[in-house]
Parts: C-alpha cells; structure tokens; sequence
C-alpha cells in the first residue's frame, strides 16, 4: 500500500482530505469553518484577479504581500486563500506543523474574523506532513498557488456528477490534472492524487525521484525514464511497488534507508572546496537569490580528480574561515577538462588547472541560512575526511546518504523577496540563456524579458509576443545582436559629424564637428536611470485625442537663450518669441488679423506675407493649441528635452528685456537638460520651426506615453525595469565591445547600490554608471562558441541558465505527424554527444510545428542534415553514423536518409591498395526519408 508511511503519522490525515474533497470539492463549503460557502466559482475568480493576474513584484515577505494582493477583495474570498494554503501545507513536513497553523489563522485573520484555537482540521497530526518537498515547493509556492486557483476554477465549471466521477477512479481525476493549464513543473500534480488516493500513489512529490526510482531498480534507463510523462511514471512506480511489496512481504516505503540507497544518487558524489580568503564569491548573493527563486547557476570549479561525470552529485565545503561546513549542493554540468589556472601568478607562467562546471541548485548563506556546520560531518558522519586539502574528492556512498540527510533536514533558504511572484526582481540582473540551437532561447528570453520588465506572462504564444512588443516599442525592452565586427563604438558611445543644422542653429555653418553619440547601452541605460515609476493606470496620461506639438524654447546651443528654457520649466509655462504685440484680442483668431499687425508693426512689412514664422507661429500658438495637448520641447534637430501638457490658454507676459512675450500654462511631465535622441519617440528629425504639429504617423506612441509617465509620479515609486537583451552575446570580443563598463555590470556596482562605481565616458567626457533596474539578457547558442571559451570577466558577472533539447515537448507533434519525434530527437542526439559533445545536438524547436510527415521531411533535409554536415566538416560516415546509415562493407548503400556510392579510383591507383572512397547523397524527395529504419535501431 502506498500509504504506508514509517517516518509519518498519517491516521489522521487522509479521513481529513476524505472530508476535505466532499466538503469544497464536490460542495462550495468551507474546511476550517463549517456552514459558510467559501470554494466557488466567484471566489475563486476574485482570487485569479486580485493574485494570479496582479504579481507583486515589490519587497517584503510573501506573506506581507499576499496580503496587500488579496486586501481589496470579500472577506470570503481572504478566507478561501487561507484554506487554499491549508491543502498546500497539508503534505510538506519540512514545515512544522505549529508553523503552518500560525500562518492559516494570520491569512483567515485577513477578513477581519479570527479563527478559533480548536478547528479539527488544524490538527497537529494532520498538519504533520507526510514527505519533503523540497526548496523549489517553497520558493515557487506562487506558482504552484497560481496552478490550484486555475484548477479549480475549471473543477468548478463541471457537472456534479462529472466531479463525481472524478474523485472515484483516479485516472479520471489525474487525467483532469494534466488538462489544466501550468501543470507543467508543478509538484501539486504529484502530490494531490496521493492525498485524496493514498492506496494508488505515492507519496512522492518529486518527478525526479521517481524517474531515479525507475532507473536504481533497472525497471528503465535514464533515457526512457527521461521520455515518460507523469501517467506513465506513476503506472511503472505501482507496479514496482507491488513487486517490491511482495518481495519484502510487506509494504515498502522508497524512503526507507535500505530501499533509498537503491535508488538515490547512484552515481558519484564529489567535495568541492571553498575558501573566501583566497577567491572573492561577488556575485554569491546573485547566485544564492538565484538558486532560491528556483534557478541553476553554473560556475567552473577547481577538481584535482579527473573521475567527475556529468550529473554526478557536488557539495561545495566552505574552508579556511568560520563559519566552516557544507554550504551548497548541485551536479556535474561538464566533466573535467582544462583551463587558465586560478592562481593569477601560476595563469602568467602559463600553467593550466583542471576544472569541472558545476550547476548549482542550492546555496546558502552560513551567516543567514541553515547549512552543514563542519563539526556536524565530524561527529556524525565517520569514516570521511573533511578536511581535505584539495579540491574535487571523493564522497564515500555510505557518507554521501548520510549528507544526503543532514542536508535536506536543514531548513532551506530564503529571501526577502520570497516570490509571490518574481517578475520584475532583480536577481537575475545579468543572466544568459545558453545551448544548442533550437532548444526554445528565442521563446524563454522573450518571456524571461517580459517577465522581468513586471508583466504577467502569457501562456499563449501569440499574446506573449504582443506583449513583448509593446514594451520594445515603449523602449523599455532593447534588443542588439552581436558579431564580430561589434565595437565599443556601437554599443557604449562612439562619435559622429554634426553641424550647425543638427543643432537648430538659425544660420547653420558650412563646417561639421565630431559629437559623441550615445550607443544602445547607454540608451537604454538612460531610460533605466531617468525612469522615477510609472504613474497608476488612473494617474497616467494617454496620447489618444490630444494633438502633439513640437516647440524650440530658445536656441539650444546659445547660452544666452539658456534661461529662457530654465525659467519656463520652474514657471511651468511654454513661451514664444515673435513681435512684442499681445495676441489676446478675438480678433486674432484671424491669420489675415495677426498678419496685419505684423505689417503694421514691423519696420520690413513689405517682406511679411501669411507664410513669414512671424505669423504663423503666433497664429497656431495661439489658435491651433488645444488644453490637454502635448507639448515636446526640442533640443537642436536631434534631441528632445522636456514634455509636457498644455493646461491654459494664450497669455500675454512681456518681458523688461523684450521679446518671448506670448505664454501659455504646462504641466511638465518629463524633463532631461541633456536631451534624448529623437528617434526614440518620432520618426523624422525636428524642423527649424518654433512650433507646430507632429505627424501621428510618425510618432512611436508606446515610448512617447512612457516618457510622459516615467517621471509624472507622486511620491516614492521603484523605478520601472528595463531589459537590455543581447542576442549571441558570445560571437562579439567582450572585452572591445564593453571595455572598462564590465565592471560597472556587477549588481553591487549598480547605481544606488552601496558600492557603486562611475566611470567617465572617452568621447563625452560624461560620468555614466548602470542602473540598477536595468537588466541585461544574454543568448548563446553553444554550437557555434562552448561557455568554457567565454570571457572569464563576463562569466564572472553573469548567471547561466542551460536550455537544452526536451523531447517531451513533441508528443504532439508526434500524434500529428504519425512519427516518434521524441524518440527520433533522442536517438539523433545521444549519436552527436557520442561522436562529438553535448553542446552541438539538435533542439526540439525545429520540430515543435510539423503537422505532416512532409514537414518532418523538409525539417531533416533542409535543416537538420545541414548542419550535421556543418558540425562534423563535410565527415559523412558520422553523418550517416547519426542518422544509422553507416554500413561497414565497402557496397553502395540506400540507406534511411542517405545513399551512398564507391568511387572508381583513378588509373594507377586501381591496383585494390587503395582505401576506398564513397560518394554521399541526400536521398531525394521522391525515394523519401525512411524513420522506422533509424528508430528501429
């Protein structure tokens, strides 16, 4: 029986989820306060507006802002969130029971109602918990809340005997789980068939434990076990228990120490080594955030072994200070190969050190985290030295479980920011996504790139990409390729020929001088620095109806005209020259009215027509501006300045020294002294007119309604995120392309951080720093450049995120086009890390949209077998190796995919001495692919 449990006492608990079903499940009752009506429909859409459609990216404690989420909405539906927490406490025991009724009463506290001291169903024995969940259970509780809330939401829309049905045979209720939309990831998928069918699952909340599981017990290879969806693992695990069951003559627990150590961690595990004093971690507090928000973070590290394998076990032992002992825990990502010593004397003497990449899923902070003290694997764990000198050992099977445990009891990390959601938080500042090509990098940085800008992100591919673009077009998103010829120049700031002209110099040279020009870091960087929050949708200015004027307030480059743009901003006026004669009479609203006071009043009236500026900027200041219409200050022709909003109408104001007489009243949203370049809001360079109306067509809306909204805030705000995405980031010279700015990338270097660093600029002489919301996003795809090749400068200063090829996403695609695609995909790439490495295989991607056995066809011949031939230099016996047409006799071959014809050698070499040689072939459209043939093998 999987319900057997030696470690727990579950007695309790599964009466109570018997109760819990019929009560919210099958009714809209409530579990910790009989008679109300607490799980419906409503309730839970309230839920999925106030929480899963509204992340909180700000500071504070998950439960600070669940709080602040939920605040608006009923009393009932507070109430519903706490007992949604009550079945997501319910299985995890690495929160003490005492620990998970505090939070329940604080949440349901929430509706203004407190929870009395003696609810059944916050009994100690049912809130004991029955397994370990781990850190990603606690870290991506938001996610896993958000997939509960969706799921019900649909469990509600059904039949009553529908429901029923579905909490009477399990196959049926598992099967309504994998419908549900984000159920991919989600430990709630494994852990809710166990609550409410104890005798048929298990209680196993961890899909790679069981995959381990297979695999200890030789049921299935790691590959197979790799291809199984969640149905087929827990079907091949009750078979495997009851054998196991039978065998024993009892029922089995995996967890228990002699069936555990079957299973868990059979490859190797290694003690790599840490000493603070001899290398300086900086971007420690990056990765451990990273690693408790649920990501990897891969760092090379010292080994003095060459044994490491890929996914063998890594503990990093922190050395040579206090506090001393096991602080972090990840795999094998790269076996050991070798790279510049560490040791920067030993680097320039040329020496070399072996180094493994290890992929860290846990680290922790000794100083605010629980960890492995040293004096614990001391006492507890005999027959280990843990001390060693080097770096890179040995871990005995024996010791290893037992570190295992100790490991696993201490209470995992956590952070301020605990995660009701991640978007827009700013750990991962720096981070690259890398792997072979079509492994889905497009897809995950435009969405990493949305969610880090604090939007929801889109489950549908079509809205994500909507989404995205609005914020390109809004500026807040930027996106640069890099390649070879990549120089500082364009991507940091570089200079151009500027003259007279570009600056709206009323009488513009002959000559030109060189100006810096900013490149698309530092552009986007200003919009990061300059940005002060967003107004709230109620607050915030929208372009729609409002006409959009461009207005010179001075010439830019005369410092005597310098104040009259100062004064305007603080007087909250825009101000005209043009004739001292006050246009505020009626009968002004004439052109024929103003062009005869012109004449009457100008000494040259006879060179005065209804087209002179002297009119008609007087004539559409006045006339043509409506209250509520933008003004955009310009800055020469190529920069703009200040934004604002007309609020009143015209106004005389003459001034003792003359000119700049006419006024009218601004509300200024946006100023920048400095200026922005045009081209980010309009599609034209400025004219040398003091005033008038800007084509809509030619505006960018999006970054122009961003701009009035970036600095129109009342009070604090966090600034806006930004995101710098740099595509193929590893195809440029890091070192040219950022020159002394990679220092200024590292996260406490940021501005407003305690340590932050300025540098001044070559060509602008400009002090320039990098914001702290502004976040870079890297791609890189491993086929064309391996991560162990990367600047060490750039690896330092970015977290790496490893996409690889996932087979399981073409089950679809399988179904459409009759072919094994997952199989097909494994087998191709288990052949190219063979033959070459892991970094050159073939990604899901260029597959995911066959609909045909055609489309498979045009996807092998057009792209696939190419980049084979690319891969392996035009070698095509490994080609054919790949796709299983390599045959060992010296005949011609009609293979699956490949034909192959013997040479005749040429006169003189015909004497059979030869080796033979053979001609290569595609096999053509007609003749056909033959797949059975390669997967047969």
């Amino acid at each position: 029986m999987a319900r057997f449990n030696p470690h727990h006492n579950n007695s309790k608990l599964y009466p109570a989820m018997r109760e819990f079903a019929a009560e919210c499940l099958l009714r809209d009752g409530s579990l910790l306060q009989p008679g109300l009506t607490l799980w419906t429909s409503e309730n839970l859409e309230e839920l999925d507006r106030s929480f899963v459609q509204n992340p909180d990216a700000g500071d504070g404690t998950y439960y600070v802002k669940l709080g602040q989420q939920v605040g608006a909405g009923s009393p009932d539906s507070r109430k519903l969130m706490a007992e949604l927490h009550w079945l997501l406490f319910v299985f995890p025991s690495d929160m003490n029971a005492s620990t998970k009724v505090e939070r329940i009463k604080e949440m349901w506290a929430w509706s203004g109602e407190d929870l009395p001291d003696d609810v059944a169903f916050l009994n100690h024995n049912i809130l004991e918990g029955l397994g370990h969940t781990g850190q990603a259970y606690k870290n991506h509780r938001w996610r896993e809340l958000s997939f509960l809330i969706g799921a019900l939401q649909l469990w509600k829309k059904l039949p009553p005997d529908q429901r029923e049905e579905n909490l009477a045979q399990s196959n049926r209720f598992t099967a309504f789980l994998d419908a549900a939309p984000g159920v991919e990831g989600r430990q709630l998928r494994h852990i809710l068939p166990h609550l409410l069918f104890p005798d048929e699952f298990e209680r196993i909340s961890s899909p790679r434990h069981k995959r381990e599981i297979l695999e200890g017990f030789g049921v299935v290879t790691r590959r197979d076990a790799n291809k199984m969806d969640t149905a087929s693992l827990d079907a091949a695990i009750e078979e495997l228990r009851k054998k196991l069951d039978s065998e024993h003559g009892r029922a089995i627990d995996f967890y228990e120490p002699d069936i555990e150590s079957k299973w868990r961690d059979r490859g190797a595990t290694y003690l790599v080594s840490w000493n603070p004093a001899k290398w300086d971690w900086q971007s420690f507090a990056e990765d451990r955030a990273t690693t408790v928000a649920g990501e990897t973070v891969t760092h090379p590290w010292r080994t003095s072994s060459k044994k490491p394998k890929v996914d063998d076990r890594v503990y990093l032992l922190r050395t040579g200070q206090d506090p001393r002992g096991v602080i972090a825990r990840g795999r094998v990502a790269k076996a050991p190969y070798p790279d510049t010593h560490w040791d920067k004397a030993r680097a320039e003497a040329g020496e070399t050190a072996d180094f493994i990449d290890v992929e860290f899923e846990d680290i922790r902070d000794p100083a605010q985290d629980a960890f492995v003290p040293l004096d614990m694997l001391t006492s507890k764990i005999a027959g280990q030295d843990w001390t060693p000198q080097s770096s890179g050992i040995l871990i005995k099977p024996a010791a290893a479980r037992a570190l295992a445990r100790l490991w696993e009891a201490a209470e995992p990390a956590e952070t301020v920011i605990e995660t009701t959601a991640r978007v827009g938080a700013a750990m991962a500042q720096n981070l690259i996504l890398y792997g072979p090509p079509g492994t889905g990098k497009t897809y995950s940085t435009t969405a990493e790139a949305v969610r880090l800008c604090g939007e929801p992100v889109p489950a549908d591919r079509g809205a994500l990409m909507d989404v995205y673009q609005r914020l390109l077009a809004a500026g807040r998103i930027e996106f640069v390729t890099f390649h070879q010829s990549m120089a500082y120049e364009d991507f940091v700031e570089g200079r151009q020929p500027m003259t007279g002209a570009d600056d709206g110099e009323s009488t513009a040279s002959a000559g030109f001088r060189l100006e810096a020009v900013p490149g698309t870091f530092r552009r986007i960087a200003k919009r990061a620095e300059t940005s002060r929050g967003r107004a709230s949708t109620a607050d915030s200015v929208q372009i729609a109806g409002r006409q959009v004027f461009k207005m010179s307030i001075g010439e830019a480059n005369n410092p005597e005209d310098a104040h009259l743009f100062e004064d305007a901003i603080k007087g909250g006026y825009a101000v005209l020259g043009f004739e001292d004669i006050d246009w505020s009479d009626e009968k002004y609203a004439s052109r024929e009215a103003i062009l005869d006071a012109c004449k009457a009043n100008s000494a040259q009236s006879g060179e005065i027509d209804g087209r002179s500026g002297a009119v008609q900027m007087p004539f559409r200041f006045r006339n043509w501006i409506r209250t509520g219409d933008v003004v955009i200050v310009s800055k020469g022709n190529s920069k703009f300045r200040a934004i604002g909003l007309f609020t009143g109408g015209y106004e005389f104001a003459p001034r003792p020294e003359g000119d700049y007489a006419h006024r009218r009243a601004v509300q200024w949203l946006w100023v920048d002294c400095e200026g922005v370049p045009i081209d980010e809001i309009y599609s034209r360079r400025f004219m040398q007119q003091s005033i008038y109306l800007l084509y809509d067509s030619e505006l960018n809306v999006p970054a122009l309604e961003r701009y009035m909204n970036s600095q129109h805030v009342e009070g604090p705000a966090d600034p806006e995120p930004f995101v710098l995405i740099i595509d193929e980031i590893n195809r440029a010279n890091i070192s040219k392309v950022f020159g002394e700015l990679i220092t200024l990338l590292e996260p406490d270097k940021r501005l407003g951080e305690p340590n932050q660093i300025k540098v001044r600029l070559p060509y602008s002489g400009d002090e320039f720093g990098v914001p702290s919301n502004l976040h870079i996003l890297g791609t890189m795809n491993t086929a064309d450049r391996s991560i162990a090749l990367l600047d060490m400068a750039l690896r330092r200063r970015f977290i790496f995120h490893e996409l690889m090829p996932k087979p399981s996403v073409l089950k679809d695609a399988a179904k459409r086009t009759g072919i094994d695609l997952p199989l097909l995909l494994t087998t191709i790439n288990d052949r190219i890390e063979y033959l070459y490495d892991r970094e050159h295989q073939i990604g899901h991607a260029y597959f995911t949209g066959c609909a045909t056995p055609a489309d498979v066809d045009e996807v092998m011949r057009h792209k696939v077998i190419p980049l084979l031939a690319e891969y392996f230099f035009e070698d095509w016996a490994k080609i054919a190796a790949v796709l299983g047409d390599l045959e060992t006799h010296d005949h011609d071959i009609s293979g699956g995919f490949l034909n192959r014809s013997a040479l005749k050698a040429p006169p003189g070499l015909d004497n059979g001495e030869a080796l033979p040689r053979f001609r290569w072939s595609v096999r053509s459209v007609d003749q056909g692919f033959d797949y059975a043939r390669l997967l047969a093998q």
